[in-house]
């Protein structure tokens, strides 16, 4: 089962894509903020749905970030 993370700051989008995903057989976890996608992305995760606006951020750094990670 792919596994995906889905990170965005606000909560209705964060539940209507987990809903729509779970049903369709993935395995989701989410996050509300750039430090606990950080954190959960100490995990492996098949996919992620980065929101780029963020209160404390922007997602395009994570991405980077995230992009930097060499792949095992």
């Amino acid at each position: 089962m792919p596994s995906l993370l889905i990170v965005d700051d606000e909560a209705n989008i964060r539940s209507t894509l987990k809903g729509a995903l779970t049903r369709e057989g993935y395995a989701v976890d989410d996050a509300a903020s750039l430090e606990a996608a950080r954190l959960k992305l100490r995990e492996a995760f098949d996919l992620v749905l980065l929101d780029v606006a963020f209160p404390q951020g922007n997602g395009l750094v994570l991405l980077q970030e995230i992009s930097a990670c060499p792949s095992s």
